[in-house]
């Protein structure tokens, strides 16, 4: 069967075409009466006509779709997934589509840079990696496009300062301070930190993990040891300062993925968690529920992140309508969350 065409809708509602487009398109200034207004969506609905957003996009020069680039690495997709799943919902709910671009992973590295040449997509959220070869494939190679295209764009997860582009940055720093003042709360005074020795691209992430760690001690009045900070390629030597008594209460772990590990160790040398020690970790990783006992963790609110960074860019592609009300940005997504588990106990005062 033949798709039922514009003409189809103006002829089965006795109009003009031209009328049919402003009701569909629910365009501004046109005087159309509510009857007449009636008659055009019944005759399209049934009509079972679905209008040509392309051809659409090439009158109004817009297309109501966003675009999602990501510069993480496959093994970080968690993320990604829970950051689009946030930018989808918010676009949908306003009217708005979603492509995704992946330029480390497969495909044209610049199809997002077409798709916008084409109006095939509005405006674009781009997720910077945690590493330092995502971060640099995107400032060397990307940015400069974005800038000399104008291509209206907001920032998840920068690490560096871009005075011209909307960013929202992740909370590393958040993270491990929540993470040690949680610990402070359940009555740990002797609370160490596991780094993960063996990352040397999240040098940023390392740096502001450590700063929050040392700026949590500190408001709750405790100081930093340092042969309580421990490095995960080693775990002996924490095991054997549980042994002796000679180990702190509780560990901040700079990420799930260096929990993990030392867990395992201790599972190999009949050591217990939280019974010997406690932990809670700085990030959420899909395995993390599973675990056991359940990882105690600080994590970042990904979804509502998704959401903000939408909520943004609709604001921008809108921002010269008239009588456009501004979508509002969640606090929500700017705070860290604490999630929950069995590894961290609380010890009586």
């Amino acid at each position: 069967m033949t798709p039922a065409t514009i003409k189809d809708v103006a002829r089965e509602a006795g109009v003009s075409i031209s009328v049919v487009s402003y009701v569909l398109n629910d365009t501004p200034g046109r005087s159309i009466s509510e009857p007449t207004r009636s008659r055009v969506k019944e005759a399209a609905q049934a009509l079972d006509y679905i209008p040509n957003s392309m051809a659409r996009a090439m009158r109004s020069r817009a297309s109501r779709t966003l675009g999602l680039i990501s510069f993480w690495t496959d093994h970080a997709q968690n993320v990604f997934v829970e950051v689009l799943g946030g930018v989808v919902r918010t676009a949908n709910d306003n009217g708005y589509n979603a492509m995704v671009f992946q330029p480390r992973n497969f495909g044209d590295e610049y199809a997002y840079i077409d798709a916008f040449r084409r109006r095939y997509m509005d405006g674009l959220v781009a997720l910077l990696s945690f590493d330092a070869v995502g971060n640099k494939l995107f400032t060397e190679r990307h940015l400069p496009m974005i800038r000399k295209l104008r291509i209206p764009t907001v920032i998840l997860n920068n690490c560096g300062k871009f005075d011209d582009i909307p960013c929202l940055p992740f909370d590393y720093y958040g993270s491990a301070y929540l993470a040690v003042q949680t610990a402070a709360q359940r009555g740990h005074t002797r609370i160490g930190y596991l780094f993960d020795g063996n990352e040397t691209s999240e040098v940023y992430i390392m740096s502001e993990r450590w700063r929050g760690y040392c700026d949590g001690l500190a408001d709750a009045g405790l100081s930093v040891v340092h042969d309580w900070v421990y490095d995960s390629r080693d775990p002996m030597e924490l095991i054997v300062h549980i042994r002796h008594g000679a180990a702190p209460t509780a560990l901040v772990a700079q990420k799930s993925l260096v929990a993990h590990e030392v867990m395992r160790a201790f599972a190999h040398n009949g050591l217990r968690i939280p019974e010997d020690i406690s932990l809670v970790a700085c990030n959420f990783e899909i395995f993390s529920s599973y675990l056991i006992p359940r990882l105690t963790l600080t994590m970042h609110p990904l979804r509502a992140l998704g959401e903000a960074a939408s909520c943004m860019l609709i604001n921008q592609l809108n921002a010269g309508v008239p009588n456009y009300t501004p979508l509002e940005v969640s606090p929500q997504a700017l705070h860290i969350q604490l999630l929950e588990g069995e590894s961290l106990k609380r010890i009586a005062g």
